[in-house]
């Protein structure tokens, strides 16, 4: 959309200003809100008409695999189709829908992991030991190592 917009009076510096100099005449009583309203409507529904001639579907499908690249840890470790990426509390697979459950969380057992954990396990499959772990159970402290194990995440233990 914001590709599509670009170079439009909706992205435009003057526009703004001409919208926001109308809003400073309807609050000083001498513009109308039901005119400003009724102008909005019709430049809206004017770029309602014209977005689709301006976003074709290969623009759409660009900025779309743009931005997963972008926001993408690789080539995700179980299914070698999808990509890895970032969502509010975990990083995903992009093939979610087609079967994928690979994840890994951003917090693992009270501990936020790290860009160089998440990295670590999508080259080697194994992070090294990470410190301050704690057990939802008896809620103490413990270290282990991260490791991809049957599909998901799970801890590999040091023998001391």
């Amino acid at each position: 959309m914001c590709e599509a917009i670009k170079g439009t009076l909706l992205s435009s510096p003057s526009m703004t200003a001409k919208w926001e100099s109308y809003l400073r005449k309807i609050g000083e009583g001498s513009g109308s809100s039901e005119t400003f309203v009724q102008n909005i409507k019709k430049f809206i529904q004017n770029l309602i008409e014209t977005m689709p001639e301006k976003m074709d579907g290969s623009t759409i499908q660009k900025a779309v695999e743009q931005q997963q690249t972008q926001s993408s840890y690789g080539v995700c470790p179980v299914c070698k189709k999808g990509r890895l990426v970032d969502r509010k509390t975990l990083i995903s697979c992009s093939e979610y829908s087609n079967g994928c459950t690979f994840s890994i969380g951003k917090t693992i057992a009270s501990k936020k992991i790290t860009e160089k954990n998440i990295k670590d396990l999508l080259e080697k499959g194994i992070t090294p030991v990470i410190k301050g772990f704690k057990s939802s159970k008896t809620k103490k402290s413990f270290e282990a190592k991260l490791k991809i194990e049957d599909k998901k995440i799970g801890f590999a233990f040091s023998n001391k």
